[in-house]
């Protein structure tokens, strides 16, 4: 099996489309047809899967903002990119973020 995942301009079909300026990448994946099965029956868009996997690594790997990670997958607003992480367990609460809001709320008094 052959699954396809283009990254192009604009908005497509079920995600499989990457708003980013005016360039085309088309990823082509060979898959072994009885893993191509039970991907597809666990996934059913086997496409948009992988799509979503590359984009929410990037975005894991702070390559992507939360806003490139909606245009890309063509999400409604920002609490549906945090939706997908957590459904992917992607944490969107670092370290970092606890450590700022104890400095905020210590400042503050509390």
């Amino acid at each position: 099996m052959l699954v396809d995942v283009s990254l192009t301009k604009g908005y497509g079909e079920s995600g499989v489309s990457f708003h980013h300026e005016d360039t085309m990448m088309q990823v082509t994946i060979e898959i072994p047809e009885k893993l191509a099965q039970r991907l597809q029956a666990q996934w059913r868009d086997i496409p948009r899967h992988f799509l979503e996997r590359i984009v929410l690594e990037a975005y894991r790997d702070d390559i992507l903002t939360t806003r490139e990670v909606q245009d890309a997958l063509g999400l409604e607003d920002r609490l549906a990119v945090y939706d997908l992480c957590d459904k992917h367990q992607i944490a969107t609460y670092t370290l970092a973020d606890v450590q700022r809001d104890r400095q905020t709320t210590q400042h503050l008094g509390f």
